[in-house]
């Protein structure tokens, strides 16, 4: 069962066309968009680019705003447009926008696919984007390292590399994948179990977070405690203790969840979301005080 967490707000806010891609002329008001992933295909082979497939659907305002500013941004057009197959699909209406959907799990929108001419995904985002955002984050991901892609063909070659299980977490729970985020952050838990990467408080408090939201609440509490214990001054504490505070309610145990509130308010008063978990503690009904029998 999932939870809704103050950590979720404050800390996880953790997210994210068309034909082969020449522009016709630096005054091309648009990318040259395909509409039909087989030709998107056949062009990128046939040209060794990269396709970029740009996923919306109708009552997306977010894809409207990027699609009036981002997308038609001429300099970004002219320099971007001839490195790419360019699709665009409707996620909804279209039986291929509906397929890709589908099959690359996407659910936030607009989303966008960097896929090889087999397919293949190398990465994704989501989410509107600015012109300086776009040109960077797509470049980034299409020709760096750091791609879920090229994480996982490094990851095979090198198994026991923490660093690398580390960064994948990273690209994972960017991408909302919070299951396939959680193995990752385990795995690196295991292989730097002496912090010598010293990311070991980060990966503590976002497994944690993303197993509360997966519901695995019990191995969450775990991790906080153990968090709790191992870096008391980590800059994850606020969030930890109010994720905590959280955890202990829903599990009904309520004197938990008060202490954690109120060592929230009393450490952190400046962090935030005091007048939130002043309203949750106020929520909490007091233990009824035993009545002595006679």
């Amino acid at each position: 069962m999932r939870i809704n967490t103050l950590l979720v707000l404050a800390a996880v806010a953790l997210a994210p066309s068309m034909p082969a891609c020449s522009v016709q002329s630096a005054q091309a008001n648009s990318f040259d968009w395909i509409h039909d992933y087989e030709m998107a295909l056949e062009k990128s082979q046939a040209q060794s680019k990269p396709i970029f497939a740009y996923l919306e659907t109708d009552w997306c305002t977010y894809c409207r705003e990027m699609e009036q500013t981002t997308l038609i941004d001429q300099q970004l057009i002219e320099d971007m447009g001839s490195k790419y197959v360019w699709l665009k699909l409707n996620a909804e209406r279209d039986e291929e926008g509906i397929m890709l959907r589908d099959r690359f799990g996407i659910n936030s929108f607009p989303g966008m696919l960097i896929l090889t001419s087999k397919g293949e995904e190398v990465d994704r985002l989501t989410g509107y984007l600015s012109s300086q955002e776009f040109r960077q984050k797509v470049e980034w991901l299409a020709h760096g390292p750091m791609a879920v892609k090229r994480l996982n063909e490094r990851l095979a070659q090198a198994p026991e590399d923490a660093e690398l299980h580390f960064q994948l977490a990273e690209r994972r729970r960017a991408r909302e994948e919070y299951p396939l985020a959680v193995e990752s952050y385990g795995r690196y838990l295991e292989l730097d179990a002496q912090d010598q990467f010293g990311m070991l408080d980060h990966a503590l408090y976002y497994r944690a977070a993303m197993l509360s939201m997966t519901g695995d609440i019990d191995q969450s509490l775990q991790d906080l405690l153990r968090l709790e214990d191992k870096f008391p001054q980590s800059r994850y504490m606020p969030d930890a203790v109010l994720l905590k505070g959280q955890i202990y309610q829903h599990k009904g145990q309520r004197s938990q969840a008060r202490k954690a509130f109120r060592t929230y308010l009393a450490k952190y008063p400046a962090h935030g979301y005091a007048e939130r978990v002043q309203s949750l503690l106020s929520r909490i009904p007091e233990d009824l005080p035993m009545v002595k029998s006679h």
